[in-house]
């Protein structure tokens, strides 16, 4: 839905707000077009884009694998825009959402009605028929728009199918007690309508798994070609990814799909089951042969340059022109979000909203000497939730150890970290009465350390040297981190960002911070006589 402003008055007092519209978009991707934004805010990202273009001439489907935040999904509304412009194919959206991932094919419900939303509609003569009762009294025939739709397009009637893809429709069916009453007469029909089985739990029977793949199957063939787009899977339901797999693995030629997701952590904190069913999905599409697989990282700084340059022309609603950004405003934007496109936004639209930079002789530059340090200190709202949302899905003792992190500095070292997890743990056990603590052994902190490199806490320090020569998207951050033991001597580690070291801080409490701080001074004592002095 569309919305538009508004105003009225209450007790006197004009209150201005947004009146949502009853107008629809008219395009069959809603969420690849009306976004507000040009097509020129997207930036970078060339490489990768020549890596998509390459994999879809050759018929090949693509996964592309990022962070949260890096731009996955404006890189998927980017290329789908791409392929609107040519009209060569037809471009159909889905979306995987976290409140739906336990819904049995949610997301292949989606599938379905986008490619029966971008059909032509029916013949409308449909709506002009009618059937004469015993009375004499004619009564229109229900049609429904989206049946019709798959009897144009020549697709045969599959009721197994439609129960779970199109249930609203087979729910209007069942009405109907002469097609319904001879449809129970198959014995199968009436155990699926009887038992009912399907639930969060056992997912589909396998009978009915073939009956809505070999819809699928009809459905997409008589589509054309069409490129299938599918942001965050790892949101999916398993039900839903397990069919999108057995369609590219069945290599059907008029059909690619592009899919984003996150990398998978090797230790889930929660929900193992369904990680594990996760992990073994994943492994079928890298052993896949039609399968590209694309990485999205971090924005270099004349991509943020380029980046920030776009986003305060929209913020402005400016016309034909951008203007530049001085230098120190710059460096303190990418020093602050290290590249990170959501954080830079977050962080540009503050500074912008709470007047901090000013436009003057043509370039942006902060309005008082005071900005540049509120700017460095600054933590944006929707940055802060983000990060205490990934913090609360880690397991309890990965948390602890990256509190532990934290204090010690933006970058840390192994020992460092292991002596003070150690008096961290002595102090908890003696005032609680616990157990012996698991981080005292240095293999287990090696793995949590893991751990939180996966959920992308954390990332090994590496020389830069031999950072710039790891860049390729083919290059994951664990084979990194395996390489980077081989050349550094310390086995040191930084915060990905400097803003998440700034928000797990603020979620430790007061006394335990202090805690932890007077035990790195005198444990910093205890290395460097002179730091005594």
């Amino acid at each position: 839905l569309q919305y538009e402003e508004h105003r009225f008055t209450r007790k006197g007092v004009e209150i201005e707000c947004f009146k949502l519209s009853s107008q629809k978009s008219k395009s069959s991707v809603p969420s690849l077009t009306g976004a507000g934004l040009d097509d020129q805010e997207f930036i970078g990202r060339y490489r990768q884009e020549a890596a998509v273009d390459k994999a879809l001439d050759n018929g090949n489907s693509i996964v592309v694998e990022g962070r949260e935040g890096v731009g996955k999904s404006a890189f998927l509304r980017h290329l789908g825009k791409r392929l609107l412009i040519r009209e060569d194919k037809k471009v159909i959206h889905a979306e995987a959402f976290a409140l739906e991932e336990s819904s049995i094919l949610y997301v292949a419900r989606q599938i379905v009605e986008s490619i029966l939303n971008s059909v032509e509609e029916a013949n409308s003569e449909i709506d002009k028929k009618f059937r004469t009762g015993k009375s004499g009294n004619r009564s229109r025939i229900k049609k429904d728009p989206l049946l019709e739709k798959l009897k144009s397009l020549g697709v045969p009637y599959n009721a197994y199918a439609l129960k779970h893809l199109l249930p609203n429709v087979k729910s209007m069916l069942n009405g109907h007690s002469k097609s319904i009453s001879m449809k129970r007469r198959d014995p199968n029909f009436r155990k699926s309508e009887v038992v009912k089985k399907v639930n969060n739990k056992n997912g589909l029977e396998k009978g009915e798994s073939e009956m809505v793949f070999k819809f699928m199957v009809q459905l997409l063939t008589k589509l054309g070609d069409c490129v299938i787009i599918l942001d965050d899977i790892h949101y999916s339901d398993i039900e839903s990814l397990e069919l999108i797999v057995s369609l590219i693995k069945a290599r059907m030629r008029n059909v690619t799909f592009i899919l984003s997701t996150r990398p998978l952590p090797k230790q889930p904190s929660q929900k193992r089951m369904r990680y594990e069913k996760l992990q073994r999905i994943m492994r079928q599409l890298y052993r896949a042969i039609n399968v590209n697989f694309v990485r999205l990282h971090n924005l270099n700084n004349e991509e943020c340059n380029e980046l920030v340059q776009n986003f305060m022309f929209f913020l402005q609603n400016s016309k034909g022109k951008r203007y530049d950004f001085d230098e120190e405003v710059l460096n303190v934007l990418y020093t602050r979000a290290k590249g990170h496109p959501t954080h830079l936004k977050s962080l540009l639209c503050w500074l912008y909203e709470q007047d901090l930079i000013v436009l003057r002789d043509g370039s942006y530059v902060f309005s008082n000497d005071g900005a540049k340090e509120m700017a460095y200190s600054h933590i944006p709202d929707e940055v802060g939730q983000s990060v205490r949302a990934r913090l609360d899905d880690l397991p309890g003792k990965a948390q602890k150890l990256l509190k532990i992190a934290a204090v010690i500095g933006k970058t840390f070292s192994l020992n460092l970290l292991e002596k003070l997890a150690h008096i961290d743990s002595a102090q908890s056990n003696k005032s609680h009465g616990a157990e012996k603590d698991s981080l005292e052994n240095r293999e287990v902190v090696n793995n949590t350390l893991e751990t939180l490199q996966d959920h992308g806490f954390i990332e090994h320090a590496m020389p830069v040297d031999k950072t710039n020569s790891m860049t390729s998207i083919s290059v994951k951050p664990r084979v990194q981190f395996r390489i980077a033991r081989l050349f550094g001597k310390d086995d040191n580690w930084k915060f990905s960002v400097d803003i998440v070291q700034e928000v797990v801080i603020s979620c430790i409490p007061q006394q335990r911070l202090d805690h932890l701080r007077e035990s790195i001074v005198e444990l910093r004592k205890d290395e460097n006589p002179l730091f005594r002095i």
